[in-house]
């Protein structure tokens, strides 16, 4: 019962603090050529002409979580991201806006 407790836990709440954990240690950056994404333990890469497909989680009107999927299988995610239409804009993809709640 703790178990189930706990997971419940996890995906209401637990997945939010995770990413504010890692917020003030994680840098993410676009270059020509790669997605870096820059964190403590050490740092990730993802060729740009590789990438397939961008999924998009809005967390609120100028704020979401991004996973970059590429062709080779290799995924990368990028948590919390500020204001991601600059991220769409750099990399010309396309994706929904968030929903309006009213």
């Amino acid at each position: 019962m703790i178990v189930f407790g706990l997971c419940v836990l996890w995906f209401l709440a637990g997945q939010f603090v995770w990413a504010r954990l890692r917020w003030k240690h994680v840098f993410y950056a676009i270059t020509d050529r790669a997605l870096w994404t820059l964190e403590s333990r050490g740092k990730a890469r993802l060729e740009r002409k590789r990438i397939t497909g961008v999924r998009v989680e809005w967390h609120g009107a100028a704020l979401a979580t991004l996973r970059f999927s590429a062709e080779n299988g290799a995924q990368m995610t990028w948590y919390a991201v500020e204001h991601p239409e600059l991220v769409f804009e750099i990399l010309r993809v396309k994706a929904d806006p968030p929903e309006r709640k009213a």
